[in-house]
């Protein structure tokens, strides 16, 4: 028997020495009371797992084997127990994983150690670091492109090679072949847009047999309905192989709009994708992978004060709604060059997002299509990517140059805001490499680098922008001219003016002026701003470094120790309400891993550790406007922050029928130096990042009974989180513990499967982002917005939004059943 026992609140304020530069000296602090904890509780739990799995007397069945991960986006191609750094691999078709009964990606990332959904399926956050950074609402993040994806991201995600946008909503897992994600910078490898981290999913290939796969899942009354198929098999044989995977999912459906008495949360996702595999002579190889997506879906989120009373409904008028259509394809290829370790690599990759959101900017049921609002994207990516690579005893690495051209459009319309576009063109180009030296028979160095340049052209076109200085101060001079004549808002016309002069409770040039002030906030008119037009260019170079150390401590237990830089390009751009203009420079971190990684020698047991340290400087902050609604941001380089943390995956194969798994993740964030004199900024000092549960726990089992049957189960438990970098008490969400659980039963003598799963088991209540304090402030601006009747006037004063929050999906039921011909 043994206990593991790990206190977070132990957990150290400090692992390497930084230098005021923000330089790392290459020294590290012994470990403290907490990080020795839980370094001695893995070893403690290695332990006995390990002689489990040696004493057992079917430690050499073959059928034990976990089998071995390969990683590949870190393009390295390693096994997971070679792989530097924090990674989790996900194999959507097992049940028996820590992700549970969870079949689209936010399912899936809700259920891994350090990771959680972003502003509502927005995105993901990894250890706390958000896919556009410390974002501010639903939709509004740090970018130009607020309904897909940014040349800026901090979280990268790749479909096949390809870059794709997670804002459209939760997208289906089927026909994957696995899921990895990657914690922590991947700048030296990835370049631009993984500073936080990458998720990479990869499809399954085509292969030389005939097969065919369908799928049907039908839900509950909130469940959905899914149909789904691919089809593989040759077509030269030994040489060209295709596949044709399509996919179509509607619903869950958990929010209803009682404004329009329809569904709010409605979803419908349609995927197709094809491939082609060649293979040649002496291990050539060339797969094209194409995928063709639409998305529609509804708003995620529901009215607090509903909420409280235990209902998911919206009020909103109209409804949210997104739409994304996205075509991309990558050919990528590997040639051997004559020399058996010598292999040229290529990756070529095209993609197009055209995304529209439609939303009711105060979220509530009046004054139907006039606080609305459009939000566009149309973004396109063209890539070329080369690698040499030398796979010998003394040296396995690769060296590689890349190309990227990024154009995008994005704009926004309403008669709230105005007209804004922002068009954006942006150029990398790259110089990268990493290498793997053998020191001794036990010990490896990994060097890696970067030398990366960008330039980028932003255009600025924006008309129709409100005044808001001069709105506040007519809405208020309205209401002391209302008061003085003694004239509710209602009852404000020329008539009951001209009683007021008669009376001698105003003057005649104050009639004129409350008339004319009515007029203007009754239509709206504030459009007083000259129209923008403007230019700017901007170019970033940087130097990344990538350094490694690892120690095999047996055949089965292998250590190492890893630090390298992460970067996010600086650039420029225009806020979203009054089009203000703004650059910013670069950021940067400075990363610091330290893993253990024990594989059995039966392959068995898989247990891997990660302890982490960023110090980030030059962070690139969202800070509000004075003159522009709450939700209206610039960006500037304001600050420095820290964190570090802890990272358990555990996967053991107890015996042939009864596989055990569990991960654990503990964190801490903080933001630590103001660097510019903004009181904002100071105010945010100590506080933690957003959407950063300081712990996150996984657990489960799996156990395959007689005659085809299995059943499993999985428990994970995420900490409390904030939603706004504020840290307001209002918008913190509780931690929450979901249960999964799924049966399945395999037909004896033919290929059919019918499955019976269950998500949220207990139909646990559960937040995962709130928009409440924010909210409430835009209402009250827009209260003076609405282009409604004077007449109408004195009703705004009763439009009162408590804001905005995004529960987590109910219980769901479906039964799935899957034929393989």
């Amino acid at each position: 028997m043994f206990k593991l026992l790990i206190r977070p609140q132990c957990f150290p304020s400090v692992m390497p020495f930084l230098s005021s530069d923000g330089n790392p000296s290459l020294v590290f602090t012994c470990l403290t009371r907490g990080v020795a904890a839980s370094v001695l509780g893995f070893a403690c739990a290695a332990a006995p797992l390990a002689g489990l799995a040696q004493e057992s007397p079917e430690d050499t069945d073959p059928s034990l084997d976990l089998e071995t991960i390969t990683v590949t986006g870190q393009k390295s191609k390693r096994s997971l127990a070679e792989t530097d750094g924090s990674v989790t691999v996900v194999f959507p078709g097992e049940s028996g994983s820590v992700t549970g009964a969870a079949d689209d990606v936010f399912d899936v990332v809700e259920r891994l150690a350090n990771v959680t959904p972003f502003a509502a399926s927005s995105g993901i956050a990894i250890r706390g670091i958000g896919q556009t950074g410390f974002a501010s609402g639903p939709v509004f993040g740090q970018t130009n492109f607020l309904v897909t994806r940014s040349p800026g991201d901090l979280v990268a995600t790749y479909v096949d090679g390809i870059p794709v946008s997670v804002y459209a909503g939760p997208f289906g897992l089927w026909d994957v072949d696995q899921v990895e994600v990657l914690r922590g910078a991947q700048s030296t490898v990835l370049g631009r847009g993984s500073l936080g981290g990458a998720v990479v999913i990869e499809n399954a290939d085509p292969t030389f047999t005939t097969e065919a796969v369908g799928q049907l899942k039908v839900g509950t009354e909130k469940g959905g309905l899914g149909t789904s198929f691919s089809v593989s098999g040759p077509i030269v044989e030994d040489r060209l192989a295709y596949r044709v995977a399509f996919d179509r999912q509607s619903g869950p459906n958990f929010i209803e709009n009682t404004t329009l008495t329809e569904d709010g949360d409605r979803q419908d996702l349609l995927s197709r994708r094809v491939k082609l595999l060649y293979t040649g002579e002496g291990g050539a190889e060339l797969e094209l992978s194409t995928f063709f997506s639409e998305t529609n879906v509804g708003t995620h989120y529901v009215d607090a004060d509903a909420w409280n009373d235990g209902k998911k409904i919206t009020r909103a008028n109209p409804n949210s709604h997104l739409e994304n259509h996205s075509t991309g394809a990558s050919l990528r290829g590997s040639w051997p060059l004559g020399h058996p370790s010598l292999s040229l690599e290529s990756a070529t990759v095209w993609v197009r997002e055209d995304a529209t959101s439609h939303f009711d900017v105060d979220q509530t049921q009046y004054a139907g299509n006039k606080n609305t609002a459009t939000l566009s994207d149309d973004i396109r990516t063209f890539s070329q990517e080369l690698r040499l690579r030398y796979a010998g005893d003394r040296f396995n690495g690769f060296i590689g140059a890349y190309f990227e051209d990024f154009q995008g459009d994005g704009s926004n319309k309403s008669d709230v805001f105005g007209r804004r576009s922002v068009k954006q063109d942006v150029q990398t180009m790259a110089l990268f490499g990493e290498g793997e030296w053998p020191l001794s028979e036990k010990m490896d160095l990994t060097v890696g680098l970067r030398l990366e340049r960008e330039n980028s052209n932003t255009e600025i076109d924006a008309d129709d922008i409100i005044n808001f200085q001069k709105l506040n101060l007519d809405s208020g001079r309205l209401g002391v001219l209302a008061g003085k004549a003694r004239l509710p808002l209602s009852q404000i016309s020329p008539a009951n003016i001209g009683m007021a002069i008669q009376a001698g409770r105003i003057t005649r040039a104050e009639g004129a002026e409350l008339g004319g002030l009515a007029g203007r906030i009754g239509s709206g008119t504030f459009i007083e701003r000259s129209p923008i037009d403007h230019e700017l260019d901007k170019e970033f170079s940087v130097f990344l470094p990538k350094l490694g150390l690892s120690y095999k401590v047996s055949p089965e237990t292998r250590i190492y120790s890893t630090i390298q830089r992460g970067y996010r390009a600086g650039g420029a751009g225009a806020s979203l309400i009054i089009a203000e203009q703004f650059e910013y420079d670069p950021e940067r971190t400075w990363n610091v891993d330290l893993g253990v990684r024990h594989r059995s020698a039966d392959g068995r047991l898989q247990l891997d550790s990660n302890l982490f340290y960023v110090d980030w400087q030059d962070q690139q902050f969202q800070l509000r406007l004075e003159d522009g609604t709450s939700v209206d941001f610039v960006t500037q380089n304001a600050g420095q922050s820290k964190s570090y943390g802890l990272e358990l995956d555990a996967d053991y194969q107890a015996t042939e029928r009864l596989r055990l798994f569990g991960s654990l993740g503990l964190l801490y964030t903080e933001i630590t130096e103001a660097t510019i004199d903004s009181d904002v900024v100071k105010g945010w000092l100590g506080n933690s990042f957003t959407m950063a549960p300081k712990s996150t726990v996984s657990a489960g089992w799996s156990y395959a009974f007689d005659h085809g049957l299995d059943f499993s189960m999985a428990a994970n438990w995420r900490d409390s989180a904030f939603s706004d970098i504020e840290n307001t008490s209002i918008d913190e969400v509780d931690g929450r513990l979901l249960v999964d659980m799924g049966i399945g039963y395999q037909f004896p003598d033919r290929d059919l499967r019918l499955d019976f799963k269950v998500t949220n088991v207990f139909d646990t209540r559960y937040l995962n982002y709130s928009y409440i304090q924010t909210l409430k402030q835009l209402t009250e601006r827009l209260q003076a917005l609405s282009s409604v009747d004077p007449v109408n006037l004195s009703r705004l004063s009763r439009i009162n939004s408590n804001g905005i929050v995004s529960p987590g999906n109910g219980r769901a039921v479906n039964l799935i059943l899957t034929a393989r011909f």
